[in-house]
């Protein structure tokens, strides 16, 4: 089994290099980047090796290096738990204990679903009354539920009189368990509670001491004034929730900023140990979180605003994508959420049990015979000039469409290609599609596609040729900005503007991942094996029927792709480069692609 390379090696054309990322909670300590925005790399270099147990030697001692300065500098961002608590801000503490609780209370009656679906999943749940935190029996409840889910509740009518009763003697159980709590000076068993509020506001507290442990009583007997109140109103009275106390001025000034889900990422990582494909779907997840306007402290978050979230996610028409995307979001946030519990941020994940369901949708269908008219007879492809959109270099965006054709790769995969991405293997000119120039879907994405002889005959090896004369990283430059914008979003934006000029429908499902159904449907059309069709485009071979055992080597993958005829005849126009290899798929076919294929 071959030897895996140390976290942060990396490949680049020949040479191994090293990448070793800032922790996030020490980048405010590294000088800033020469744009102004906090540095995210401590080390980015090459290992001057091609030999990979060297790279591995290597790269192990100087992260071994970096990870020891880290921790050094991770010691000194932690603040003393403090043994003396002075009596107003114990009051302080314990009123805010108080008031999370009736604010929680408040926000489960408002939701009445959720309110439901507890109800019912307690009523199959085993309560541990030695288990004093509530939030278990939220959590086990909501598991129990999801077995046999709760009927869809009315924000409008009244709870169903069996949930009621189910609600009112779970809120009864609570009570009594606190005081038992009180009865037995059960001190610990408040202290998540006091914990999360005390971190609320700024303070690391050594529990064990004297004022520890009465900070930990007044907390005890505020929760238990919350749990009576809350009792009061499953009886029909009116109780006021009290807005959340802050800190003393005096305190304030050396407050630390509230944590947010950004701030768990490095806890995340550091356990999941992400590929980087994942990880940047997830800093993706977590813009998006911005975007959103949800990004709110940890403590701070509540289930209206998942609800907001999951609201703004699946607004197909103004984010640009389906739900499907949007569940994948939404699951990186989740697991996120996850960590924070792990490591104990938080004390409950305030979007346990929410999801987002995909609806079914209409379908993608391949382009017919008169979009492909419309795609390939604009003045882009017949005389090679075209507006720049979106900053997008019109060469960019021809070749990329071409590679779209013929390829069956998706967009992103298209767009993040770079110049030692386009190699020649056993006598073929090919893209090596991975992850480590951006993202890859699944592990059946990483594969070697060939180069059709349309793509060869149309200039595609002499216009990378010139990007590498040309000191570029990129295949398609004009593609990135930055790492700002993914570049395969920056080509569907384009995609976008093209369509619309050149006559194509409009809408999510018109778009470039057409490509992919059309070529599978003109390979379908020729009794290519499935197998075959899986290793060009790049999509999970199943294992049923030993077609987990069948493997296509790369000539398969080009007859098939030469077999394909396209209803359209195209000329090169990109401008001949002097001193150009000749490809070998180039020298069987003839000097300009005039002829329909």
């Amino acid at each position: 089994m071959a030897s895996k390379l140390p976290t942060g090696v990396f490949l680049r054309g020949a040479v191994y290099w090293l990448r070793v990322t800032l922790p996030l909670e020490l980048r405010h300590l590294y000088p800033r980047t020469a744009k102004g925005t906090l540095a995210t790399d401590r080390y980015r270099a090459s290992l001057d090796t091609s030999i990979k147990a060297e790279a591995s030697i290597k790269a192990q001692a100087l992260r071994a290096t970096f990870e020891q300065e880290f921790l050094d500098k991770q010691r000194g961002l932690v603040a003393p738990k403090l043994t003396k608590v002075a009596q107003a801000m114990r009051e302080i503490i314990a009123q805010a204990v108080y008031a999370a609780e009736l604010h929680a209370d408040a926000e489960q009656r408002w939701d009445k679903q959720f309110t439901s679906t507890v109800a019912q999943g307690a009523q199959v749940v085993s309560v541990d009354v030695a288990d004093f935190d509530p939030e278990n029996y939220d959590a086990a409840a909501l598991v129990m539920a999801a077995m046999a889910p709760a009927p869809v509740v009315s924000r409008l009518a009244p709870l169903a009189p069996d949930v009621r009763a189910r609600r009112d003697r779970l809120n009864a159980n609570r009570a009594a368990l606190v005081a038992d709590a009180i009865a037995t000076g059960n001190l610990a068993a408040i202290l998540p509670f006091a914990e999360l509020q005390a971190k609320r506001l700024g303070l690391l507290i050594e529990w064990d001491s004297e004022d520890g442990a009465l900070t930990l009583e007044g907390c005890l007997q505020a929760y238990a004034r919350a749990r009576d109140a809350v009792t009061r109103r499953d009886a029909g009275n009116i109780v006021d929730t009290p807005p959340l106390p802050e800190a003393p001025q005096d305190a304030k000034s050396t407050k630390p900023p509230a944590l947010t889900l950004r701030d768990v990422l490095p806890h995340w990582v550091a356990k999941a140990h992400p590929k980087p494909g994942i990880l940047k779907h997830t800093n993706r997840a977590l813009a998006l979180l911005d975007q959103a306007g949800q990004a709110h402290p940890l403590v701070e978050t509540t289930r209206p605003h998942g609800a907001a979230l999951r609201g703004w996610l699946t607004d197909a028409p103004a984010r640009g994508f389906g739900d499907k995307t949007a569940l994948n979001y939404w699951t990186a946030l989740c697991a996120l959420w996850n960590s924070a519990l792990d490591v104990g941020l938080v004390t409950v994940n305030p979007w346990a049990g929410m999801t987002i369901k995909v609806r079914d949708s209409e379908k993608r269908s391949p382009f017919t015979a008169e979009q492909m008219g419309l795609l390939f007879g604009s003045s882009l492809f017949t005389e090679g000039r075209w507006d720049t959109v979106e900053h997008v270099d019109p060469w960019d965006a021809y070749m990329g469409v071409i590679l779209l054709l013929n390829s069956g790769a998706r967009i992103g995969e298209i767009a993040q290609l770079e110049c030692v991405d386009v190699q020649r293997v056993n006598g073929l000119d090919v893209i090596d599609i991975h992850g480590r120039a951006g993202i890859v879907k699944t592990a059946d994405s990483v594969r070697v596609v060939p180069l059709a002889r349309m793509v060869i005959d149309l200039g595609f090896l002499e216009f990378v040729q010139a990007r590498r004369d040309a000191g570029a990283v990129k295949v398609f430059p004009s593609f990135h900005r930055g790492g700002k914008v993914p570049p395969g979003e920056l080509f569907t934006e384009w995609m976008r503007h093209y369509r619309d000029a050149v006559g194509l429908p409009a809408g999510r499902l018109e778009g470039a991942h057409k490509f992919r159904h059309t070529i599978r449907s003109k390979l379908a059309a020729l009794h290519i094996g499935i197998e075959t069709a899986d290793a060009l485009t790049g999509h999970a071979t199943a294992t049923g029927s030993g077609r987990g055992y069948t493997h296509i080597g790369l000539p398969g993958v080009f007859e098939a792709i030469e077999r394909i005829v396209w209803p359209f005849k195209l000329t090169r126009v990109y401008p001949a480069a002097p001193a150009s290899p000749e490809s070998p798929q180039a020298a069987q076919a003839a000097p300009a692609h005039a002829t329909a294929l």
